[in-house]
């Protein structure tokens, strides 16, 4: 009876050479860590804090508008969207988490609902429901100032 202990070497099937197992496992770690390497670490983003407001038009809500801050530097912004009562909250990386300090230049839009049986020639030729000059950052005369505390409140009174 011949009983081996210990570590011992396969034998390649297609060459009869011995095979080192500890390389194929150091190239199997080595990918391992690559691939971990480039899953996106949500706590390396930079910190945002809770911004919220409301956009009137000609001192009425706006409901279901869609507000970006924009960063001048063309980096990572923030998004929202009106309730009924023209309410947003910002979103940058997770819902509602807020947009990192800085200033912003604004765009705000309201386009038109479609039926749900929208012809294609519809879905382009969707109208902003308000001035156009909102749509567009650069136009629309609005900018903001987040701060570093969780009560930023952004108004927009559009006329």
């Amino acid at each position: 009876m011949n009983i081996t202990v210990g570590h011992t070497n396969s034998v390649s099937p297609q060459r009869g050479l011995p095979v080192d197992h500890t390389f194929t496992r150091l190239i199997a770690c080595s990918l391992l860590a690559l691939c971990l390497g480039c899953v996106e670490d949500t706590n390396s983003n930079p910190p945002t804090y809770q911004v919220r407001g409301t956009v009137t038009y000609q001192n009425k809500p706006v409901a279901g508008a869609s507000i970006l801050f924009n960063k001048p530097d063309r980096s990572r912004g923030a998004v929202g969207k009106t309730d009924e009562q023209g309410v947003y909250q910002l979103t940058t990386y997770a819902l509602n988490d807020g947009a990192p300090p800085g200033e912003y230049r604004i765009q705000i839009m309201k386009y038109e609902e479609l039926p749900m049986n929208a012809t294609e020639a519809q879905m382009y030729n969707l109208k902003n429901q308000l001035p156009a000059k909102y749509a567009d950052a650069k136009k629309s005369g609005l900018s903001a100032n987040v701060k570093e505390s969780d009560d930023n409140v952004i108004d927009f009174a559009l006329q």
